[in-house]
């Protein structure tokens, strides 16, 4: 996978911590130095990046690894996933030249905020190329 900086990164940190921007902006600013401010304002940072603000913000973040194993699909084959075998949970999805939040069959992100279906999102076709899934609170 790409470590290309991605301005969608702060928003699904919003709206896995639903905390305020500029509390994820200043996790994300001290955890990846090579995070940048876009020409029109927008914060851009790096997957690893976000996984490490997570993990400031008090979030225990678990990575996929079946993906460097081969098993590469599609957004919208995460968002079946999510509602079966992830009840409840967030995934932190990435693909080449995108940051979205699935959650119980459904993705959220800068293109659909509300969530869409799989299906129905404009980017389901797109593979993931990283999954974080994301659990609130410390390690036993």
């Amino acid at each position: 996978m790409s470590e290309q900086l991605l301005s969608c990164v702060p928003f699904a940190l919003c709206l896995i911590t639903r905390r305020p921007p500029g509390e994820v902006v200043a996790a994300l600013w001290a955890q990846d130095a090579d995070c940048v401010r876009e020409e029109d304002g927008t914060l851009a940072a790096r997957p690893e990046g976000a996984r490490r603000a997570l993990l400031a913000l008090g979030y225990r973040v678990f990575r996929y690894n079946g993906i460097e194993n081969g098993d590469v699909r599609p957004l919208r084959t995460w968002a079946a996933r999510s509602s079966g075998q992830f009840p409840g949970v967030a995934l932190l999805c990435f693909t080449e030249e995108h940051a979205a939040v699935v959650r119980d069959g459904r993705i959220f992100d800068t293109i659909c905020p509300p969530g869409a279906p799989g299906d129905a999102h404009p980017e389901g076709d797109e593979l993931v190329r990283a999954v974080y899934c994301i659990a609130r609170g410390a390690p036993p």
